[in-house]
This record gives structure tokens, C-alpha cells and sequence, in this order.
């Protein structure tokens, strides 16, 4: 089967009260693309990004919502650059932006590490390791990598209570990124914990 047949084409709603009263229902959490008539960055979205196989089947665990600059859905939330993606909570809440043109190599990772964030907003912590350690693995080239390595530290600690699980992800980013600005986030000074009794 040709990878154009593998998944079926993304299918967006174009109603924002459609599309969250099905994120209520099935729990997801809503993808939003807003789009300027004519904006090159959207054109290659729609004929590079989206078209993928892979995106395709990243957005089933999404409710994807399509519309242009003008609705009355996207005003008062700042937008600055199109295309404009939004992630959103079941609820509507506002999870994370990302203003321009993204191709599917930092879509995807992008998109996880957005459910990773989610994850943890909800203290579902291991899975939100998880999900970081996903865009770490599978998407090695990123630029959302040191992101990810940061979240892992705070994931693992929250989900263990251990200073360790913290340090060692933290100790990762600063030695593969450290011009990073997630490396420049890990205090400079910080120290490994103590070694934990056995």
C-alpha cells in the first residue's frame, strides 16, 4: 500500500464548537491550524507537512481544527505569524503555540512534545517521560531535543520524588546542548545529589 493510502487524509473540522464538543467527548486535545489566503509557509504545511503518512496518523490522536485569520474563533489570542498552530486542552484551555511554517521533521516531535506537556499539566508523569523521551529517540536531529531532555528531568523527578532522576537527564542536556537555552535554564552550580542509601 503506497504510504498516500497508508492513513486517511487529515479530517479537520471547520467549526470550533464542533470540534470541541468531540474533544469533550473523546478526551483529545484539539490541533488548530490558522491560516493566512496566500501564505507561503501554509502552502508548504498543506503540501509538505500534512500529506505525510506519519502526520496523518500523529494527528488521530488530535481533533483538528482548520481555519483562516479572520474567524471569530482566532481573535484576541495575539496571533503573530501564519501559520499559527495552536494546541488546546478538551476544554479549550490553551496548551502551547507555535507561530510559522513547521515541516513534518519538527511537526511531529513538536506534536509530542506538546502531549508531553499535557501529561504533565494532568500528573500523568511517566507517561509525559514517555512522551519526551520519544522526541529524544525517534527525532534525534530536533530542535526541540533539548526541550525534551529538560521535560524529562522534571518528568522523571516528579514522578519518583528523586533528585537523581532530575540531575540526570539535566546532566545529558547540558553536555550534548550546552548553547542551549534549556541548558542555560539548568542552574550552572547545580550539583548531583548525594548518593541514595541502599
Amino acid at each position: 500500500m503506497a504510504e498516500s493510502e497508508a492513513v486517511p487524509a487529515v479530517a479537520w473540522y471547520a467549526d470550533p464548537e464542533q470540534a470541541l464538543e468531540e474533544a469533550g467527548r473523546s478526551g483529545r486535545p484539539v490541533f488548530v491550524f490558522v491560516f493566512r489566503p496566500g501564505c507561503s509557509g501554509c502552502r508548504l504545511m498543506d503540501q509538505g507537512t500534512f500529506p505525510r503518512s506519519a502526520v496523518r496518523q500523529a494527528l488521530t490522536e488530535w481533533v483538528p481544527l482548520r481555519l483562516t485569520e479572520g474567524h471569530p474563533f482566532t481573535r484576541g489570542r495575539g496571533l503573530l505569524w501564519f501559520p499559527e498552530l495552536l494546541a488546546l486542552e478538551p476544554d479549550g484551555a490553551l496548551l502551547r503555540r507555535q507561530p510559522g511554517y513547521l515541516p513534518a521533521a519538527e511537526f511531529l516531535p513538536w506534536l509530542i512534545l506538546v502531549q508531553g506537556e499535557w501529561a504533565m499539566r494532568r500528573e500523568a508523569y511517566e507517561q509525559a517521560a514517555a512522551l519526551f523521551e520519544q522526541v529524544i529517540t525517534a527525532f534525534p536531529a530536533s530542535g526541540w531535543v533539548p526541550e525534551a531532555w529538560y521535560w524529562l528531568g522534571a518528568a522523571r523527578h516528579q514522578a519518583t520524588g528523586r533528585e537523581i532522576e532530575l540531575y540526570r537527564p539535566w546532566r545529558e542536556l547540558r553536555l550534548r546542548y550546552p548553547q542551549s537555552l534549556w541548558a542555560h535554564k539548568v542552574q550552572a552550580n547545580w550539583q548531583p545529589p548525594a548518593p541514595e542509601a541502599e
